[in-house]
């Protein structure tokens, strides 16, 4: 997938789930190991650039959600019973 496809993807996806004020960056950062990050305190979904040049479409489309599931729910609760009720959701 490209990196354009992925923001775009993950905007709609911000919009859809009424994540106003959140904004989407491609980070180029080679030491950064994750492949999506949701940052609380920034109202950012961060995607890492290189995960989407290299896995399939369905595994960046899945860690754009999984990052979404993380906005929605908010800070602090990481992978609990919250979290992974509205991850099967999305």
């Amino acid at each position: 997938m490209d990196r354009n496809t992925a923001s775009k993807f993950c905007r709609v996806e911000l919009d859809k789930y009424n994540l106003k004020g959140w904004h989407v960056r491609i980070t180029q950062d080679p030491n950064m190991s994750f492949l999506g990050l949701c940052m609380h305190n920034d109202k950012c979904i961060v995607i890492n650039a290189f995960h989407t040049d290299i896995h399939p479409d369905d595994e960046v489309y899945n860690t754009i959600r999984h990052e979404i599931a993380h906005a929605i729910v908010g800070p602090g609760l990481g992978h609990g019973p919250m979290w992974e009720t509205k991850a099967k959701e999305i």
